[in-house]
């Protein structure tokens, strides 16, 4: 029987920070700022190099009630398989020798360059977990968005907004290894991030003069994998110009019970503006079941019950109405 450890259980930035590995923790804290994803979900590597193969129950048979000499009927459960596949982005920095020879730390300076072009990733890796769509472009993962693409009033819930202008959702997951997960490649490091040092090298200015410049390569590979379909709720259709913070909150008290039961993290997900309409109800001295106290820091998410809300603003305005 397989053994889960608790190293496992961890997020992204959890792991590299017991790593020891100094140049892939600052990248994913650098990713981190944002993708906010990248705090919470659990990560693990792929069983099959960039694929996470998997078998999803569809069905759990029931018992039979016998009595003295009665038998019992045969059963079995239904399953079918899933792949979850990876998306991989990269880039290049690269800065002018001498201005990073005449720093009092070269190797903090070209990771302080390197910054923003990390949380450029950041923001495309957030935008790939959220919307991406392999089965439209295979350089992509599946992102949580394009798994509830329909109205079921289950697992999507029609918010009742119609303005395609103005319109958003909120994901609610309950990540955990054996319910949904972030993957990266079967025997990569770091959680699927890496820099390489490329040392000096010819770059050029706008005006396409050459210069000497240190190059340092960035990548991340990853994907989510989702082994219970129960595990991921969609509200959506939001209308930001009209929905309240007391009407997500309704929705998501209704929903929760549907998900996939046993342990795992709560996380909702929703853009500045979703995120500020859910904020608007701390104003309410009466809900005691809303809080910002939590182990993160200065900067406290939001908590509503047992849900922790993120915000991520990967998220669109500007989404099409969905439908049943």
């Amino acid at each position: 029987m397989a053994v889960v450890d608790a190293y496992s259980q961890l997020s992204a930035i959890e792991q590299v920070k017991r790593s020891g590995n100094a140049d892939q923790r600052r990248i994913i804290e650098e990713l981190a700022k944002t993708n906010e994803i990248l705090l919470d979900a659990p990560i693990d590597q792929a069983n099959d190099r960039t694929v996470d193969t998997g078998l999803v129950r569809t069905n759990v048979p029931r018992s039979t009630h016998r009595g003295y000499n009665e038998g019992v009927k045969k059963v079995a459960t239904s399953t079918k398989t899933t792949h979850d596949f990876m998306a991989s982005i990269a880039d290049f920095s690269d800065v002018d020798c001498d201005l990073a020879d005449d720093s009092a730390d070269k190797d903090q300076f070209l990771m302080n360059e390197a910054a923003g072009i990390i949380q450029g990733m950041g923001l495309d890796q957030a935008d790939d977990l959220m919307y991406g769509d392999h089965s439209i472009d295979p350089r992509y993962c599946d992102g949580l968005i394009t798994r509830r693409p329909v109205i079921d009033n289950e697992f999507c819930v029609d918010m009742g907004g119609t303005d395609n202008g103005h319109l958003s959702s909120l994901v609610l997951v309950k990540w955990s290894r054996q319910h949904t997960k972030l993957i990266y490649p079967k025997g990569a490091s770091g959680c699927g991030v890496k820099r390489e040092d490329h040392g000096k090298v010819k770059a050029y200015d706008k005006d396409g003069n050459p210069y000497m410049a240190y190059e340092n390569y960035f990548a991340a590979r990853y994907g989510i994998s989702v082994r219970s379909t129960k595990s991921i709720i969609r509200l959506a259709n939001i209308d930001i110009t009209k929905t309240t913070g007391d009407e997500i909150l309704k929705a998501l008290i209704k929903k929760v019970p549907k998900l996939v039961l046993g342990d795992g993290k709560l996380i909702a997900y929703a853009n500045a503006d979703v995120y500020s309409l859910i904020d608007l109800s701390i104003v309410d001295k009466n809900n005691v079941h809303f809080t910002t106290d939590a182990p993160y820091g200065a900067n406290a998410p939001m908590r509503f019950r047992n849900i922790t809300f993120r915000q991520v603003d990967a998220l669109l305005n500007t989404e099409s109405r969905v439908t049943a």
